[in-house]
């Protein structure tokens, strides 16, 4: 069974490489394909900083570029008459305020506002108007046509639903939603939300938080579903106060995975968050259950990950993350978390990818911030490697 993803990220290939799959090279011959569709649109080799925050291509160029996709899916029925291909597409919707200036996203605020409040908020209304007449008109032009005809080709994308398996529109941060309120970005999402249901696309088409339409949630999800498996975790964070955005992020990402919420002691895994900077001690999580860990402390503060690797209880470690420091907490969420369901899955411990994520997470930005070589750390590193070797395969769940 191949698989091809047009974003090659490191978690999914190892994570495809470790249930015994191997990669399909074309959208034309795998039988599971994931695609970005930002990448696919605007390939990154050809068009680095190019994307649908900031393109030039009309409404036509994007459809045609996405019926070519469609071109792709019909050589594989051409090629492989009555075999299924399974077919995943992320869209990453902009959020304005990380791609225009302060009076772009301001207009763009006002703008909604007043619309939201069907003509009644004349506070809105006045400061969207002395914004319109301060800005550039070719500029705001240029605004206003990027949004609508990025939002008439996501029409056209819902309109093709048919075509796929699983549309994941990948929308904007909890935070933007609940403290900003409002933006076309906000509006553009409610819209979305409600064409997908009026062209009964429900079933195919999903808005989703930021970060949760990345492939390898996905994979892990079909896998998941394939084993029925009934999984339940219990959150908990060192602070015993996790910061509520954080939290959402969280109960989003369980709540897509269809994972339950519940207490320690009826749980399968333990999510536990370090939002700690500085710990001398790690506080003491009374459970014998497996433990997926993710350190959301900053980067020059390695503290957690190292006196969990340390620790005598590293064993009941399943899925371990730092947070990256140019990537949001959800990542780091993710990447535990798939690390950690492998054993669900194949009732075997994802040793490597804990590894890996030690070494990409931990050590290697502690001997850059520390300007020193990670063969400076070759202890730590044999301590990690002992460690993951003489575990022994468990299988905690029932076949």
């Amino acid at each position: 069974m191949d698989y091809y993803s047009n974003t090659q990220f490191e978690e999914f290939d190892r994570l495809v490489e470790f249930l015994g799959f191997t990669y399909g090279d074309s959208i034309k011959t795998a039988r599971n394909v994931f695609i970005d569709l930002d990448e696919y649109i605007f390939p990154r080799k050809a068009n680095k900083q190019t994307s649908f925050a900031n393109h030039k291509l009309s409404i036509q160029e994007l459809n045609l570029r996405f019926n070519r996709l469609l071109g792709e899916f019909a050589e594989y029925e051409t090629k492989f008459p009555g075999q299924k291909q399974n077919r995943y597409l992320t869209i990453n919707l902009i959020d304005v305020k990380s791609s225009v200036d302060e009076e772009l996203f301001r207009w763009s605020y006002y703008n909604h506002k007043f619309a939201a409040s069907q003509g009644q908020d004349q506070a809105a209304m006045n400061e969207w108007h002395k914004l319109e007449s301060r800005i550039d008109v070719n500029k705001l032009a240029r605004f206003k046509a990027l949004r609508e005809g990025n939002l008439a080709f996501y029409m056209h994308v819902i309109n093709n639903h048919q075509f796929f398996d699983k549309i994941i529109f990948a929308g904007l941060p909890h935070e933007t939603k609940n403290e900003t309120q409002y933006g076309l970005d906000v509006a553009e999402e409610q819209y979305l939300t409600k064409s997908i249901r009026d062209n009964q696309a429900q079933g195919i088409c999903r808005v989703v938080e930021n970060g949760l339409g990345a492939p390898v949630l996905n994979l892990v999800l079909k896998f998941k579903l394939l084993r029925k498996l009934n999984i339940k975790t219990h959150i908990l964070a060192n602070s015993r106060k996790l910061n509520k955005y954080l939290l959402l992020d969280i109960k989003a990402l369980l709540a897509y995975m269809e994972i339950q919420e519940t207490n320690i002691n009826d749980c399968d895994f333990v999510f536990l968050i370090n939002d700690l900077d500085l710990l001398s001690v790690i506080p003491e999580v009374n459970t014998g259950k497996p433990i997926f860990t993710v350190d959301l402390s900053q980067e020059s503060t390695p503290n957690f990950s190292y006196m969990l690797l340390r620790d005598e209880g590293f064993e009941q470690i399943f899925g371990y993350a730092k947070r990256k420091a140019d990537r949001a907490a959800v990542d780091a969420m993710i990447r535990s978390l798939c690390c950690g369901l492998m054993m669900f899955i194949t009732k075997r411990k994802f040793k490597e990818q804990l590894a890996i994520n030690y070494m990409d997470d931990y050590f290697l930005p502690l001997s850059k911030s520390l300007s020193k070589d990670i063969t400076d750390f070759q202890t730590s590193i044999d301590m990690l490697t002992e460690k993951l070797e003489k575990e022994q395969e468990v299988a905690p769940l029932d076949a």
